[in-house]
């Protein structure tokens, strides 16, 4: 069975002049897309690896320093943005036998909670 890792490199927009603010909601930041970068990397016929990357996504990030257990992430994900460097895989990845990017076009992630590490 194949696994599938996603490596997920995200840079939050914000300003580093900016001074943080309190609130009680935590604040919320944009991804920012041209700084960010969603890719996966997955063996094919169990030696070589087919690195493959999401052109098309945005998200929202929501930190709040004063409780962790609030902060929480949201990715949109458009399928169809999948590049492999192959069309023909690109296609197939499109096509009905894996995303089916007709029927559904976003991948939406979540985040569910947070664990600090030391």
């Amino acid at each position: 069975m194949s696994k599938i890792l996603i490596v997920v490199f995200l840079t939050v927009y914000t300003s580093s002049f900016a001074q943080p603010k309190q609130s009680i909601f935590g604040e919320f930041y944009s991804i920012d897309k041209d700084h960010s970068y969603i890719g996966f990397s997955i063996k094919y016929m169990g030696w070589a690896k087919v690195r493959g990357r999401f052109a098309d996504f945005s998200g929202l990030v929501r930190y709040d320093p004063g409780e962790l257990s609030k902060t929480s992430t949201t990715i949109s994900i458009s399928a169809s943005s999948i590049n492999t460097d192959l069309d023909f895989r690109d296609n197939d990845l499109k096509s009905e036998n894996w995303f089916d990017v007709v029927k559904y076009p976003r991948i939406l992630f979540q985040s569910q909670h947070l664990n600090k590490t030391p």
